[in-house]
């Protein structure tokens, strides 16, 4: 019924504490000293001790105050309950380990060493428990409380889950874990499962049963914590409360906690016997039916038990508490009057003891009598004494008979109202049977839709991840399709603008290709005009040389002159074009 809180952050401070010791105080002067100085005195002393002070009217303030220790970190709050301390406590703990300890109880001084032993050297550890001793108020001894024992005194391993050896499963038979005074754990635990419901007698068991359905949990089989009875302790305040607090937790166990993980391979029929055989409804299986059923729609589940625990005056909850306390009564009338049949016959059985026993005496005096007649005055004296006290005895029987008929018939009248009940006990049970069979019924159909609605849910958190997914890659393709179609434009503004010069370029080379035409024309013709001036100049030369020959002369003449000028040009136009 407790969410899981914001998680704790761990502390890397080398100075940080191994343990701390959570202590909720409320009107416990006579106890609190010995109470902290029984973690003032463990033999591991590497824990700080957080004393939350429940808005206490005694003077337990001043007690606290006297001891000086510097590992003790005092709070004080007005009155909010035993569940409300202890979650104030748990979130200002600073360790790696969290131990509670009630106000009014004592730790052994080994009760540290032995539990972290445990969880030092086991990781998959996550909490540890122990034996008790149960004290009374003068802290005498009273009896030891030896695990899970007495929940299964009359029951058989092949009925119930006595041979389970499941602390879980023990649990469901009776919380012998008795107290938050023995939990000792790791503080990690409260990030997973949360903390203490806001229930008022039985915080430590609704606690209690989370821890060890989701955890693994050690029970050390020695006496590590004295648990003190006396006539202030909680739980004996309201009994009526206490079983709807109960009611609700095993409700919400109910629409919450799967069993098949503790029998993966069970017959669902053996299950079903040994859960019948050891859960302990503690008078509320009416109220549990009806809240399985209306219950069961997980959407309003929280805000369902919510509102009952926290309006004293729910309709629901009034009704409940009203047929608990009318319970209780009818059980209490009974034991009174079995108490006084039982009180009447011993008196019945003790006044036919002292008819017989009078009448055999009588006898013997008489006898005597007759023989002392004969003898003397003296025996006939006291023939009269035993005559007298024969009278009187015979008025007190009288008596007694009077008062034996009256009870006989209180007896008989009580009786006839047992009867009555037996009766309506009889209905009731008939009824109920017929209701086990019903809610048998509903609680496996129940479970058909469980498990369609898991396999819908599974189909739909498939579906949901392939959409999500989906939806990404269309984010994806559509960013690349946005991008695509900017640089289509791009491109397309390009191609049209490189289209354009393209034609002026094609322009241009149908310009210069009809240009390179009439050019090559031209060349043709001028090269045509060239070779002709090349030859004749070449007979030109040849007949020059001859005439060289016949004279030097002639070099200097102004024909060679005219013959090298008009060369030149020649070759300037071949090497242009060439």
């Amino acid at each position: 019924m407790s969410k899981p809180p914001e998680k704790m952050k761990a502390a890397s401070d080398p100075k940080t504490p191994q343990v701390s010791v959570i202590i909720p105080v409320y009107n416990h002067e006579q106890y609190l000293k010995e109470t902290v100085y029984s973690v003032l005195e463990q033999t591991t002393t590497n824990f700080e001790i957080i004393i939350i002070n429940d808005g206490s009217a005694d003077n337990s303030e001043d007690v606290i105050r006297r001891i000086k220790d510097k590992r003790i970190q005092y709070f004080y709050q007005e009155n909010q309950g035993a569940h409300n301390a202890l979650n104030r406590g748990i979130r200002l703990a600073k360790g790696k380990y969290v131990s509670i300890l009630n106000s009014d109880d004592v730790y052994h001084e080994n009760r540290f060493e032995e539990f972290l032993k445990i969880l030092e050297a086991d990781d998959a550890v996550n909490a540890v428990f122990s034996y008790i001793e149960f004290i009374d108020d003068q802290g005498n001894f009273i009896e030891y409380k030896k695990g899970a024992e007495d929940n299964w005194t009359n029951d058989d391993p092949e009925t119930s889950f006595k041979g389970e050896e499941n602390i879980f499963l023990n649990l469901l038979a009776g919380n012998f874990l008795v107290s938050t005074s023995n939990l000792f754990c790791r503080r990690s635990i409260f990030d997973r499962i949360g903390f203490f419901s806001d229930l008022r007698y039985a915080h430590d068991y609704d606690f209690f049963l989370r821890l060890c359905y989701h955890f693994n949990v050690r029970i050390v089989n020695k006496p590590l914590l004295k648990y003190r009875i006396h006539s202030a302790n909680t739980i004996k305040e309201n009994e009526a409360e206490t079983d709807f607090e109960m009611g609700i937790i095993l409700s919400d166990l109910l629409l919450n906690c799967d069993l098949d993980k503790f029998f993966p391979n069970h017959d669902i029929y053996s299950v079903m016997v040994k859960f019948f055989n050891s859960i302990r409804m503690y008078h509320s299986e009416r109220m549990i039916v009806t809240l399985l059923f209306f219950g069961r729609n997980r959407n309003i589940h929280d805000a369902f038990f919510k509102i009952m625990m926290e309006n004293p005056e729910n309709p629901f909850r009034k009704n409940c508490i009203d047929h608990f306390q009318n319970h209780l009564d009818e059980w209490r009338e009974s034991q009174n009057a079995w108490r006084k049949w039982t009180d009447t016959n011993e008196r019945l059985i003790e006044t036919d003891k002292k008819l017989a026993g009078t009448a055999d005496e009588a006898k013997k005096w008489w006898l005597n009598s007759e023989e002392a007649w004969k003898k003397s005055e003296e025996a006939w004296k006291k023939v009269e004494d035993i005559e007298k006290r024969l009278a009187e005895t015979q008025k007190k029987l009288s008596e007694t008979k009077e008062e034996s008929t009256k009870w006989w018939l209180n007896s008989q009248e009580t009786w006839k109202k047992v009867r009555e009940k037996e009766e309506i006990l009889t209905e009731t049970v008939n009824k109920l049977s017929d209701t086990e069979e019903k809610a048998t019924k509903w609680w496996l159909d129940s479970q058909e839709a469980w498990r369609k609605w898991r396999e819908t849910n599974e189909r739909l958190a498939e579906h949901i991840e392939k959409f999500s997914e989906a939806e990404a890659e269309a984010a994806k393709w559509w960013s690349n399709a946005q991008e695509a179609w900017h640089q289509c434009h791009e491109t397309n503004g390009q191609l049209t603008e490189t289209e354009k010069r393209l034609s002026e370029m094609k322009e241009a080379a149908v310009k210069w290709h009809l240009n390179s035409q009439k050019s090559r024309d031209k060349w043709a013709e001028i090269n045509e005009k060239l070779i002709e001036t090349e030859q004749k100049l070449s007979e030109a030369n040849q007949e020059l040389n001859e005439k060289t020959k016949q004279s030097d002369m002639l070099l200097n003449s102004r024909t060679y002159r005219l013959g090298s000028a008009l060369i030149w040009p020649v070759k300037k136009i071949r090497a242009l074009l060439f």
